[in-house]
């Protein structure tokens, strides 16, 4: 027996699921994989944030566990180290459907930035500590899927060429090597063929590596010349006058960074609408940053 929403597998003889109350089912449905946007650690946020995403008939799941990710604030705040003193904490990790993963996020943001206003009325301190792990829970989730632009894949593909052919050639001028009896380690026929053959392949695969990333010259032009006009499209209708505007005075500093960050990031998306997701999320983070440290 199955759970449909946690997704856990029970034996026979149990019809309800332990951890969230739901009938079992004998087979899930066959459904597209279901991935992580983000993990929250308020039992209350999460149970809203799944209930939202029932209504909106949005397949959701989420997994209870441990997750160093929200260390104890007030321990960073003294200065103890993560790794060593600081005890892992309990999170809720929600998932749904890939191609809903993008439109999930947007939601958490907004039920996240809803309830942190809420509680500032009753307890400021702890709305800015949860509103900073929610920021960067929101964040995590963003590189989680990421965006790889293509002069990050032109570097990787090249580099691996080079390692590639590096290790290859290596290879082959020591079965060479051998073969001329200056090295007399390993001196049979089949060592030389192993070393011959591996180092070969790992040529050849640092050449197909080195022709792809040589191959995304015109994907980088493209994409930096589109970059440069949402750059510039940013640097004459957003100044920090503009983003300081948006403070209502009750924000604490990471509400403020949340709401700039959204304006900034549906400037974007309304200004270019065909621009990926998640490359708006880096271009928006860039400008923040070019903003307040200039």
């Amino acid at each position: 027996m199955w759970c449909p929403k946690c997704q856990n597998e029970y034996r026979e003889g149990i019809v309800i699921c332990p951890e969230c109350n739901t009938a079992l089912v004998e087979e899930l449905e066959s459904d597209e994989e279901l991935v992580a946007v983000t993990a929250v650690k308020d039992a209350d946020i999460k149970d809203k944030i799944c209930k939202y995403l029932d209504h909106v008939n949005i397949k959701n799941c989420w997994l209870e566990k441990e997750d160093e990710y929200f260390e104890d604030p007030e321990a960073v705040e003294e200065g103890e180290n993560k790794d060593e003193d600081s005890a892992p904490h309990t999170v809720f990790e929600i998932s749904v459907p890939a191609s809903k993963a993008a439109e999930t996020v947007q939601v958490i943001n907004a039920i996240i930035k809803v309830e942190m206003e809420k509680k500032l009325e009753s307890d400021p301190e702890e709305a800015q500590k949860q509103a900073e792990a929610a920021r960067e829970a929101l964040r995590a989730a963003r590189n989680t899927k990421g965006y790889t632009k293509a002069s990050e894949k032109s570097s990787d593909y090249l580099a691996s060429g080079q390692l590639f052919i590096g290790f290859g050639v290596v290879l082959i001028v020591f079965g060479l090597l051998i073969l001329l009896q200056i090295i007399t380690l390993f001196n049979n026929p089949f060592s030389i063929g192993i070393f011959m053959v591996l180092g070969l392949i790992l040529v050849i695969y640092g050449v197909i590596s080195t022709r792809r990333g040589s191959s995304l010259t015109e994907e980088i032009k493209a994409e930096e010349n589109f970059e440069e006009k949402i750059r510039t499209y940013l640097d004459e209708t957003i100044t920090k006058d503009v983003l300081d505007s948006l403070n209502d005075e009750t924000l604490t500093p990471e509400l403020l960074y949340l709401k700039q960050n959204d304006y900034i990031k549906e400037q974007i998306m309304t200004a270019f609408p065909d621009i990926n997701e998640e490359h708006a999320d880096i271009l928006t983070e860039e400008f923040m940053n070019k903003i307040y440290n200039d």
